[in-house]
Order: C-alpha cells, then structure tokens, then sequence
C-alpha cells in the first residue's frame, strides 16, 4: 500500500475511535508511515535514508518492522508510560492490519515464524498502486470528513444520546465526567404535572440509584430527581471547567464563597454562616473557619 492509504486509514480509525486531538490525529499519520523504514523507495525510506537501507539489507522489507511483536509491546509501553508513544504505536499497527490485505502479506510473528498472514483471498487482495487502492482512499477521506463532523458535535454518543434525550443515557454519561462541571438540559415534570424546559446545574450523585441532584439556579433550589421532578426528556451538557473539592471530617463554619456540601445520602447548599461537613464542592474560592459551639448556662 501507499503512503496516502496508510495515512488515511490510520486517521479514519482513529477518527472513529473518538480521536479530537490534532496532535493525536498528526502522531497516528506519523506512526502508520512507520513499518515501511525498512523500505528505502517508501516515503519515511528517503527521509532516513542510511537507517532504511541498512534495515533493508539486515532485516529486508515487511519483516521485522511489519511484525506485531516489536510494535505491541511498544504500544502496552506507551499506554501506560508514554502517551505519544502509544498514539504512534497504534498508527504502525493500522499499517499491519492494513499490509494483510495486500498481494504479498505480511509475517506480523516475525522473526520467530515466516508465515504471511492475508486478510482475503488472492482475488480479493489490493495491489499497491491499483484503481481499487485508490478507491480506498477515498473511501477512508470521505469516513475521515464525516467522522471528523461528528467528533465535532460531541461524538456518536452525543449525537445518539441528543437525538433520544434519555436521563438514563445523560445519567451515564455524568458518570464519565468526573470532577468536569456539567449542566442537563431538558423537560422537568413535576409530582403536580407541572412541566418545566430549562438547562440546571448538575451537583452530584446522591446515594439513590440513578439519581442526580440539580441546581434551578433562577428559584435557587435544589431538587433530587425521582423525588421532587423526573425527566421526560435530558442531554447532559459537559464544560471544561472543573470542580473545586475539599472533604471535612468535622464541622466548620463558611465564612465567605457559597457551595454545595453531601453530609450524608443528600446534598445541600451552603451560604455564609452555614455548618458545613462532609464532601464539598465549589466553583470560586472560600474561607472556612472552626465551627464555635455557643451553650446557655
């Protein structure tokens, strides 16, 4: 295969993996370029001309530099070690994947087997440089456009849990979040009938299965889905922006700031003056002081 098909193959792939990150994108590309070093006509060949002919001479072509056990190990490394380096890694090995389909074949237990491995039968195999390679890359650019438009508007997930507008599916997803502030936009039906649309703020999970507290930041109240409303309808809406957390194993006053504090299966909400212990959670800075009990004699 050519340069071109590997590189939009790689790109394609990650693309549908959920890949946003130009600089994980960029190090895929680079990486699917990678196993063809040891091929001086291929594109890296003539940038590392020395490295590629001598690999060429020692090792040949689709050999060591095309086998699974010199670039999986270099992935789990990279996975856990080095995130670049794992990037890179799963770009070469799109190249593997994509070298079986070819005439030739690739030995991907090289040196320890010479066996070639092919993901068709010889009629239905691609031959580097022919009008079905061609057709590939297209193939791959118009995936690489349509995924990349996708990633942009949150991903498939996104989009599929926008089109349903499940809570399950937002609950889920608020879950994956971590210390991420979120906000849930939807239909609020309340235990009178009463329906609100809106966008609340998300604060946290209680101890009940399935339920969220959010903030009706216009009433400033909170209220516990399943208990004072239910969804008809919710899309959690992610930010950037993260939580500030503190936990307290013994009470204190709040002296300045507001937040939102979990003493036990609950949340609440805490302005200055209030007690406050347990797990806490705030967007700006506060002061806090030890709480001073007052007795009547």
């Amino acid at each position: 295969m050519i340069a071109l098909t590997h590189i939009t193959f790689a790109v394609a792939t990650s693309l549908m993996l959920g890949a946003t990150s130009t600089t994980t994108i960029t190090l895929v590309g680079i990486g699917s370029l990678l196993p063809d070093i040891d091929y001086p006509k291929s594109t890296l060949g003539k940038l590392f001309l020395p490295i590629s002919i001598y690999l060429n001479k020692k090792v040949g072509h689709r050999t060591l530099t095309h086998s699974l056990l010199v670039w999986v190990p270099l992935n789990l490394i990279g996975l856990y070690f080095y995130k670049p380096l794992f990037f890179i890694t799963m770009g070469a090995i799109s190249h593997l994947v994509l070298d079986s389909w070819n005439v030739s074949g690739v030995m991907l237990f090289n040196p320890f087997s010479e066996k070639l491995f092919v993901l068709a039968g010889r009629n239905y195999r691609i031959r580097s440089g022919s009008r079905p390679e061609l057709i590939l890359i297209t193939i791959f650019l118009f995936m690489s456009l349509v995924m990349g438009h996708i990633n942009t508007l949150g991903g498939a997930r996104t989009i599929i849990q926008t089109t349903m507008a499940s809570y399950n599916m937002a609950y889920e997803n608020y879950s994956n979040q971590g210390l991420h502030i979120s906000y849930i936009q939807g239909k609020l039906r309340f235990p009178n009938g009463y329906t609100k649309s809106g966008k609340w703020l998300v604060i946290g999970k209680n101890s009940r299965y399935m339920q969220l507290t959010i903030l009706d930041e216009k009433r400033n109240k909170l209220i516990k889905i399943y208990e004072d409303a239910e969804f008809l309808k919710a899309v959690l809406l992610p930010t950037r922006e993260k939580w500030q957390t503190l936990e307290l194993s013994v009470p204190m006053e709040l002296k300045s700031g507001n937040l939102f504090f979990r003493p036990g299966k609950s949340w609440r909400k805490a302005k200055p003056g209030d007690t406050v212990i347990g797990y806490l959670i705030h967007k700006v800075p506060i002061e806090l002081e030890e709480f001073k009990r007052s007795y009547d004699y």
